[in-house]
């Protein structure tokens, strides 16, 4: 199948200006294959299974567990049983404990997402994706998305924790701190939880679409200032941890995750950072015996560059906050 990459106003305006340049004057097939023998290895798990499975046997080698995601930006990219298939299959080089990632505009039109009043069907391949996960015994994290869409995400997770969280937590919601409404949000899906009888579990992160949010012409969602989201993030862990709730912390910010481990248990959080970013940060936490996590995203080239392109340019500012 040829997939084509998608060059718009707003993506181009994310991509660095080479890239931009060069997808512009070499083409889709040039600039795919210089980043596929550049950047991409430095980043990103390989779509071949033989050196996927490599790559997470040498981090299982250093104690560090995965979180796999199929890094697909767009349902075009994939339809929605291509993108089951390859994660089904993938799943097979996983081991107990480790973690797979799902977006779930890799499965529903945004356009349905976007609708709140809309009841949100769960799709026979999301849920077959989610039972083979579960037979290997392993954890299934939704990500957050674009703000609008998140309230949709939300309820569908609800579904997916009522159905499967009944004896513990295997489903873990997740929640961008740089939004102002996290914690409410957080507060409202721990009565959720206890009113349906469930068990409740999340992933926290900065957030991961912050360029995309303060473009909006209304009232930006997020916090002013990275401190502000930082303290949020602090908040967002003290309640998970004070209801006894299971909670991955994705974070690359040294201070953050020395303060977190030296306060609360070790068993009840994961720690976790993307590959290829503050690999420092991720010792740290395999030297304090932390149980501690590598992001991997995977895919073909032309599927994952524009998620990779996305995650370099916002983790930039980030990345110089590490030690703050």
């Amino acid at each position: 199948m040829t997939r084509i990459m998608t060059y718009s106003p707003r993506v181009g305006s994310k991509l660095p200006d080479l890239v931009q340049a060069s997808y512009h004057h070499l083409g889709n097939a040039r600039t795919n294959s210089f980043l596929e023998k550049t950047v991409y290895p430095l980043y990103c798990g390989s779509n071949d299974n033989v050196k996927l499975d490599q790559l997470l046997r040498a981090l299982r080698g250093q104690n560090i567990k995965t979180i796999l995601h199929l890094a697909s930006e767009s349902p075009e990219l994939y339809n929605v049983h291509e993108y089951t298939e390859n994660l089904s299959e993938k799943i097979n080089y996983l081991q107990p404990g480790d973690i797979v990632a799902i977006k779930l505009t890799s499965f529903y039109q945004k356009y349905a997402l976007f609708t709140e009043n809309t009841e949100i069907t769960l799709l026979p391949d999301l849920d077959a994706l989610i039972r083979a996960c579960l037979m290997k015994d392993l954890y299934i994290t939704i990500d957050a998305e674009e703000s609008e869409l998140n309230s949709t995400i939300i309820r569908v997770v609800h579904q997916l924790m009522q159905k499967y969280n009944k004896n513990c937590v295997r489903i873990l919601a997740t929640y961008q701190c740089y939004l102002k409404n996290t914690i409410n949000d957080i507060i409202s899906a721990l009565e959720e939880a206890k009113t349906n009888n469930y068990y409740f579990g999340a992933k926290l992160v900065r957030g991961a679409y912050l360029e995309y949010e303060r473009e909006k012409d209304n009232d930006c969602p997020c916090w002013e200032t990275i401190e502000e989201t930082a303290q949020c993030f602090l908040d967002a862990v003290d309640l998970l941890v004070t209801n006894k709730c299971p909670i991955i912390v994705a974070s690359h910010n040294n201070e953050a995750i020395r303060t977190i481990s030296s306060k609360y248990h070790k068993e009840q959080i994961k720690y976790a950072q993307l590959l290829g970013l503050n690999d420092q940060l991720t010792q740290y936490c395999v030297n304090h015996k932390l149980n501690v996590y590598k992001f991997v995203p995977y895919g073909p080239s032309e599927v994952v560059v524009p998620y990779l392109l996305r995650r370099l340019q916002e983790n930039r500012d980030l990345l110089q906050h590490a030690g703050k």
